[in-house]
């Protein structure tokens, strides 16, 4: 599966036009790097965006290192990021890193 084959972006009927991102299949060092830069564009082109994780099956810390980026482009942009059904392999990896503030991450 290549990295577009990874992402489905739907948008919102929503005042604002807010934008849902799918991720689906492995999120890992060979599939993050292709699909880092369209996701960023997807978050500085919306006001508000969610990012789903229910249909990853598999996540490392280049994941997490995705996540951490599209985070930092929508503070950049002034611009909201959700991310919804993070995997637990995620949360373990941010937890030792201590990274769950850069996530926003509550619990």
């Amino acid at each position: 599966m290549s990295p577009n084959d990874q992402i489905t972006v739907k948008k919102s009927a929503a005042a604002g036009g807010g934008a849902v991102v799918e991720l689906q299949g492995e999120l890992d060092f060979e599939s993050v790097p292709g699909m880092l830069s369209d996701l960023q564009s997807v978050v500085r082109d919306n006001a508000d965006v969610t990012l789903s994780l229910a249909g990853v099956v598999s996540a490392n810390s280049a994941a997490l290192a995705l996540l951490i980026e599209l985070r930092r482009t929508a503070q950049q942009t002034s611009h909201e990021l959700s991310i919804s059904n993070l995997p637990i392999s995620i949360l373990k990896i941010a937890s030792v890193c201590e990274a769950q503030e850069l996530l926003e991450i509550t619990s």
